[in-house]
């Protein structure tokens, strides 16, 4: 009697080690999915922001070198072939895929509250972007057709050197709309692979340096809760929320 006691102890173990083992391995799928799922969206997002920095940048530049073929060379200028259509589709796809990210993160907030932040901070990147589009739509009518028919009903010539300025400026303020995205993205980057992976390596990979001048700041996890308030305190995003949808912070420790 007592043997086969032994015998089904022995029995009852191997399976709760076989039960914990097949948890632990699931666990560690799961995490790997997450992981992955984080990081291809952050990926994806930069990919969207540099097509869409690039855009704007090529339509500064070839207004600037027709204003010198008129200017210098005394010729005809040549129309843009870049469009504002074209810019804002590719504003929508960069928001649509920092989109993407605050799902990512409201769904997977169970592994770690502290990731909240990144709702907040992709939330406060889309409407910075957006805010930019329209500024960027109103100060290019002149000069960056809509669409063909525009173009073929109004003609189109370079600004003056004012004008020029003033493109010039108003490029840079969509270009500085988008580092929130660039800068944001690769912190939760950067903090995902501490989160989900470090432990498994043994290392941890340190923040990007203190945000210098006019560049976003640093999104670190362990300082969720302090930079959700400034989001929400300091960011165009928190400012435009209404008191009833802010969703204010919750201590996480």
């Amino acid at each position: 009697m007592g043997g086969a006691l032994v015998v089904f102890w022995q029995l009852r173990k191997q399976a709760e080690n076989t039960a914990r083992s097949n948890l632990q391995s699931e666990k560690l799928k799961l995490v790997k999915d997450i992981y992955e799922d984080l990081l291809d969206a952050c990926h994806d997002v930069h990919e969207a922001v540099a097509t869409l920095d690039g855009y704007v940048q090529d339509f500064c530049r070839y207004v600037g070198s027709q204003q010198q073929v008129v200017k210098v060379a005394k010729m005809k200028a040549t129309a843009p072939t870049q469009r504002y259509q074209n810019v804002a589709d590719l504003a929508k796809d960069a928001c649509k895929k920092l989109l993407l990210i605050v799902r990512l993160a409201r769904r997977w907030e169970i592994t770690d509250p502290r990731l909240r932040v990144f709702k907040f901070a992709m939330n406060a990147a889309i409407y910075g972007v957006n805010e930019a589009l329209k500024k960027y739509q109103l100060s290019t009518a002149s000069v960056l057709p809509a669409d063909e028919r525009i173009l073929e009903k109004m003609g189109w010539e370079p600004p003056d050197r004012a004008g020029m300025k003033r493109l010039e400026e108003i490029t840079n303020v969509l270009r500085f709309s988008l580092d929130y995205a660039r800068y944001w993205s690769t912190d939760l980057q950067t903090e995902c692979q501490n989160l989900f992976i470090g432990e498994l390596f043994g290392t941890k990979i340190q923040p990007r340096p203190s945000a210098p001048e006019h560049t976003p700041v640093v999104i670190t996890l362990e300082k969720s809760d302090e930079l959700v308030e400034y989001i929400l305190k300091e960011t165009a995003f928190g400012k435009h929320l209404t008191p009833q949808l802010v969703e204010f912070p919750q201590s996480t420790h």
